[in-house]
């Protein structure tokens, strides 16, 4: 089987490139639910991004496995962050829809 578990949610820190950001507190309590619920499982790939591995971690760690990073993994490239929090999240939702 194979699950599909995007890097759950951020730290916000616009000024900086997204694949340098850090989950945020909620983040870290959402990682560590999703690793109660799914393991054990016999391996754990991962973006090499922090955000993700971070994501990865505990279900790695609760089933006994190291993360394996990919760089193939990586975020979508983007030129720059928008400016703000609300521009940032009605981008983040015209992506997922596919504009």
């Amino acid at each position: 089987m194979l699950w599909l578990i995007r890097h759950a949610t951020v730290k916000l820190r616009l000024e900086e490139p997204a694949s340098t950001w850090l989950l945020d507190e909620a983040g870290h309590a959402a990682a560590e639910e999703i690793a109660v619920r799914l393991a054990p499982v016999p391996r754990v790939l991962s973006s090499p991004e922090p955000k993700a591995v971070a994501t990865a971690e505990p279900l790695a760690r609760r089933s006994g496995v190291a993360v394996e990073t990919d760089e193939r993994l990586r975020e979508v490239e983007r030129a720059r962050n928008v400016a703000d929090y609300e521009a940032h999240r009605a981008a983040v939702r015209a992506y997922l829809d596919g504009e």
